[in-house]
């Protein structure tokens, strides 16, 4: 609920919202990626996740940003 406030209250005056998630060395990257998954849905502007273990979380990040694999994914 604070992301959608926030969002809705940046919606018109240029502010971006950055949405973070630092789960993923505590409860996995399943969790990680269901948050940044939200965090799209609620319209975060820049997504941020901490820690992947490797290349693949990163690509599973990326892909669940919506934003389509970078080219080494």
């Amino acid at each position: 609920m604070k992301l959608r406030a926030a969002v809705q209250a940046a919606k018109e005056s240029g502010i971006l919202i950055l949405a973070r998630t630092d789960c993923r060395p505590t409860q996995g990257i399943d969790e990680a990626v269901a948050r940044i998954e939200m965090f799209v849905a609620e319209g975060a502007d820049i997504l941020f996740l901490d820690s992947p273990a490797d290349a693949d979380e990163y690509c599973r990040a990326v892909a669940a940003a919506g934003a389509g694999p970078p080219s080494r994914c």
